[in-house]
């Protein structure tokens, strides 16, 4: 315990305090002993953090093995991905739209310099990345409908909207490592391996595609080949970009200027 008048250490048991010298009594024994052991508890009692912040620390944490485990065993883990894991797959496909979108603004950043031919204004970054990031929600969740409208129809599998945005969000991992590396080396403007990994990004988003539909080939119930519904989405995917692209690329030049 602590002497009441200097503070010092002295032991439970002590008559007397060998550094102030002042007395001490049976009942202030007892007292002390009954008093201190509390005030030591509540000294050490941490506060409890706060719920909201439990809850994002837990969601945070449940992602990341998501994100580890479709990373490592894309076909297993992804074959049994469904509805359970649908807010997982929107957070793909915001964190890969979002990196989508910073990509676009540091690829068209140099472009402020010709100031001859344009307004360095309309390469800004909120006339470059929100278009990029609008234009890239909207064509994955294009692309989720198509598979869930395909797989329905044709495979006739019962299949709810966020069975299909469970699973091709963990397909979709890879593709978000890949735009990763591909944000890190469109900060320093490394042309080549950039278009590289562009390449590499766009191939594994098709072959995500062919990965989903080709997973309800157990359930299917009639004969049409996965293979084939694989390219009618990607025919489906590619008219609707193609009647659209010259509207989609007027609103962000629209945005951009």
């Amino acid at each position: 315990m602590n002497c009441s008048n200097c503070k010092q250490d002295i032991p439970n048991d002590a008559k007397f305090c060998p550094h102030c010298g002042i007395e001490y009594s049976t009942h202030e024994h007892a007292a002390s002993s009954d008093v201190e052991p509390s005030n030591i508890h509540d000294r050490q009692q941490p506060s409890a953090p706060h719920p909201n912040i439990v809850k994002a620390t837990t969601f945070i944490n449940a992602y990341w093995a998501f994100f580890i485990d479709s990373l490592k065993s894309p076909t297993p883990h992804g074959e049994t991905a469904d509805k359970k894991h649908y807010i997982y797959g929107y957070v793909t496909f915001g964190l890969f739209s979002i990196i989508y979108g910073f990509i676009f603004f540091f690829m068209t950043r140099p472009l402020h310099s010709f100031s001859l031919y344009v307004y360095q204004d309309s390469f800004s970054f909120s006339k470059t990345f929100f278009p990029a990031l609008f234009l890239m929600i909207l064509i994955t969740l294009m692309t989720v409908l198509i598979i869930w409208g395909v797989t329905r129809i044709l495979l006739h599998v019962n299949v709810s909207f966020h069975d299909v945005v469970g699973r091709f969000g963990a397909f979709s991992t890879l593709y978000l490592a890949l735009a990763v590396i591909a944000l890190i080396l469109s900060i320093p403007r490394i042309y080549g391996l950039l278009a590289l990994f562009l390449v590499l990004m766009l191939l594994v988003y098709l072959s995500s595609i062919f990965a989903v539909v080709y997973s309800y080939k157990k359930q299917s119930k009639t004969k049409v080949d996965p293979l084939y519904a694989t390219l009618i989405v990607y025919g489906v995917l590619f008219i609707i970009l193609a009647l659209f692209w010259n509207r989609l690329a007027l609103y962000i030049g629209m945005n951009m200027l």
